[in-house]
């Protein structure tokens, strides 16, 4: 019996075990890679800054966009709006002719009806020859009528008697409005002997019409 010694088999085409090449060139291929790899590093960001200016540069033209057209249809209603320009300013003007209508008449008086008030409380023999009365300041917003000062004068009456001018302040302080009514000044008159007499008279704002107030403010 032959007895063999196992060796070892020649592998064709293997990695060789040994690494022939030189220090040198190992450290050349080493940095050869690492540059690659710096260079991929580059090209990647440089890819990613490229992208996101593209985006922006994107986005940037859709806002101009959305400003371009805001603008023209801010023109377009400027132009419509110019068209009732007219229209408008006459409003303006007759808000402002109301306003200056209701200030002008905010203290306007019912002076048919206030004459009539008088006359109907006159005792027997006395009759209404004159007055002077002069309408108070505007109504003050916030404040009763019946707290505010509105009329202020003088009645000027003619009786027979001088007690009559007693006899007609007790009935003028029944008139509607009337807050204070003394006795002013007192004459015997002509041939007939007919006294003349003067009253003085403060009123309230309840005799305002109110007539020239715009609807709805108070």
């Amino acid at each position: 019996m032959i007895l063999k010694r196992p060796g070892k088999s020649l592998v064709v085409g293997g990695t060789p075990r040994v690494n022939l090449l030189p220090p040198a060139e190992l450290e050349h291929r080493s940095r050869q890679a690492l540059r690659m790899r710096w260079l991929g590093v580059f090209i990647a960001a440089f890819v990613l800054v490229v992208l996101a200016w593209m985006v922006a540069f994107q986005w940037n033209l859709l806002a101009h966009g959305s400003v371009d057209s805001a603008a023209r249809d801010s023109e377009q209603l400027q132009l419509e709006l110019a068209g009732y320009s007219e229209v408008v300013n006459l409003k303006s003007e007759v808000q402002n002719l109301k306003g200056f209508r209701e200030q002008a008449g905010s203290n306007d008086l019912d002076w048919w009806t206030l004459l009539d008030d008088v006359r109907e409380v006159l005792p027997e023999g006395v009759s209404l020859v004159g007055f002077s009365l002069a309408p108070g300041p505007t109504p003050v917003s916030g404040t009763e009528p019946s707290a505010q000062v509105g009329v202020k004068g003088t009645f000027t009456f003619t009786a027979e008697s001088a007690s009559a001018q007693n006899r007609t302040i007790t009935r003028l302080r029944e008139v509607r409005g009337f807050v204070d009514v003394d006795a002013g000044a007192l004459s015997s008159g002509g041939p007939d002997g007919d006294f003349t007499f003067v009253t003085t008279v403060t009123a309230d704002q309840t005799l305002y019409t109110r007539r020239f107030i715009q609807l709805g403010v108070k």
